[in-house]
């Protein structure tokens, strides 16, 4: 149940925080947090129903305890008193839904972000709004890559150039094994996509994802 990378977003949490999971699902982030005693003021959300049972039951043994919120909501629109949390995590949803998300945000929690596509578009959202990335892990489990982003709010504008957006600021300078191979992956992928596009968008990002070598 607990895999890589719940363990890896829950490893940013500090302990007894106060902890807001938008798009909780099956709601194994939170139960990873209490059962692990990292926090237990967790408020779970969901744009549908029936995730939002089935994370209820997921978390029934912790059913009594008051600090566990369950709400439906789209985002944050039925969340009250937004700048209470320190944490916001957002997984397992597209980078464009998450910057959708995040539109309206002007708090300050620490944002944990786990996009299942379009980073490149979501790291450009973070800079353009003033949110300094902070740390990011590239986690590779069951034959998928996954994508963690720490960020926060600085309140200043935040320089960048492409290959920050696209290959991640912190990923490039980490770039183990891993992300090396990644990077390696996305690059094929695009130069695949240029052969029958012959489109220059896909040609530029075959050769910032293949220029990355690994140190």
């Amino acid at each position: 149940m607990f895999k890589g990378r719940i363990i890896e977003i829950a490893d940013y949490i500090s302990k007894n925080s106060q902890v807001l999971d938008i798009g909780t699902d099956h709601g194994y982030i939170p139960l990873y947090l209490l059962k692990n005693k990292i926090t237990d003021k967790i408020t779970a959300t969901d744009i549908n129903t029936k995730p939002l049972l089935q994370a209820k039951k997921t978390l029934i043994d912790y059913k009594d305890l008051e600090t566990l919120k369950f709400i439906k909501s789209n985002g944050f629109e039925n969340i009250i008193d937004i700048a209470s949390y320190q944490y916001i995590i957002i997984a397992g949803l597209g980078g464009k839904t998450i910057e959708i998300i995040l539109k309206n945000y002007n708090d300050n929690a620490i944002l944990i972000l786990n996009p299942t596509n379009n980073e490149a578009i979501l790291r450009k959202f973070l800079y353009d709004n003033k949110f300094k990335i902070e740390d990011e892990k590239l986690i590779y489990e069951n034959n998928i890559y996954s994508i963690i982003i720490k960020a926060k709010k600085q309140y200043k504008v935040l320089k960048y150039n492409q290959r920050d957006l696209v290959l991640g600021p912190i990923l490039i300078k980490k770039n183990n094994k891993v992300i090396s191979q990644f990077f390696y992956q996305k690059g094929i992928y695009f130069q695949n996509i240029f052969l029958k596009s012959k489109k220059e968008e896909h040609k530029e990002l075959a050769k910032i994802y293949l220029s990355n070598k690994l140190k």
